[in-house]
């Protein structure tokens, strides 16, 4: 039982961290304005979708990753008129951006799971009870 539940915290907190890692690159390439198709968290068949403005966000069978589709992160080309990469314009693809710019996009993640460690850290040692330093007495005693 308790190895279940350890399993079932381990997955909890693995999903938090990928969340936040995911969001870091989603909001970089917004920011630069780079089209982002999918905001997808976990991996295998879909349990939930909704389209937002730009991008359709959905949640996944199993929460062991995640991932965020951009326009031109890959070489993909397809001649089919409808495929969702031939709608997008060039100026909103990330190979298409200033090599600073997809520099920033693709560490986002790691810097945004870095802020977020430092910001835990500084949470839960703010809930500590802080207790007073004992006096010295080795002085007085010769010890």
């Amino acid at each position: 039982m308790n190895f279940v539940i350890g399993l079932l915290a381990f997955l909890l907190m693995l999903s938090v961290i990928i969340m936040i890692h995911e969001t870091g690159h989603f909001l970089a390439a917004r920011a630069f304005g780079v089209h982002c198709h999918e905001f997808s968290f976990g991996m295998g068949p879909v349990l939930w979708q909704k389209q937002g403005k730009n991008t359709l966000f959905s949640i996944r069978a199993f929460p062991i990753g995640g991932y965020v589709s951009m326009a031109g992160e890959t070489g993909e080309t397809d001649d089919d008129p409808d495929f969702w990469l031939n709608k997008v314009p060039d100026n909103e693809k990330l190979n298409n951006k200033p090599a600073w710019q997809q520099i920033i996009i693709m560490s986002a993640g790691v810097i945004r799971a870095r802020l977020a460690k430092k910001r835990c850290r500084s949470f839960t040692r703010s809930l500590t009870i802080r207790r007073r330093p004992r006096p010295d007495w080795s002085a007085a005693t010769g010890f």
